[in-house]
């Protein structure tokens, strides 16, 4: 997911933003780069940075619709590398109830809730997860138009 956006300083001088020039808005998935899948930031950062290409399209994910954005990326005075100009970020966190678990092929089923993130107020698309112990401190019951919410603090964070 796109969290920020910010200025790359080129190696001829100039000061640009790739992504938001291309239309890259905070919020966007990113799905796939020149038709290669990306699963966490670190695929986001290794095709990039690693890139010979004018040229490079991404496949988004954008409020529920798929879109194709291509962007150009830049080579960074900083460190070299070629850059987009986006922040990156893969990780959140939320707490459900645990509703069965498989000992023998550690294979879990939880009910849980929509992820909100915080900075971008996107719904975060989940598709697996680990199972964290968690101490639930406060609950909110939510009414027809204002969901309700659970606040809590996950123990053994290392140990999943």
């Amino acid at each position: 997911m796109v969290v920020g956006l910010e200025e790359i300083k080129t190696e001829n001088g100039e000061t640009i933003n790739p992504g938001l020039a291309a239309g890259l808005q905070i919020g966007d998935m990113i799905i796939a780069i020149d038709g290669v899948e990306v699963h966490n930031a670190d695929d986001v950062l290794s095709i990039i940075e690693d890139t010979d290409k004018k040229n490079v399209r991404l496949k988004i994910g954008r409020k529920n619709e798929i879109r194709y954005v291509d962007v150009e990326p830049v080579k960074s005075a900083v460190d070299g590398k070629f850059r987009l100009g986006v922040w990156v970020k893969e990780k959140t966190a939320g707490i459900g109830t645990l509703t069965y678990y498989r000992p023998y092929d550690g294979s879990f089923g939880a009910l849980g809730h929509g992820i909100t993130d915080a900075e971008t107020g996107s719904v975060l698309k989940v598709a697996d997860g680990q199972l964290l112990n968690a101490k639930v401190l406060s609950l909110k019951e939510g009414k027809k138009g204002d969901p309700g919410e659970i606040r809590g603090i996950f123990y053994e964070a290392d140990e999943p």
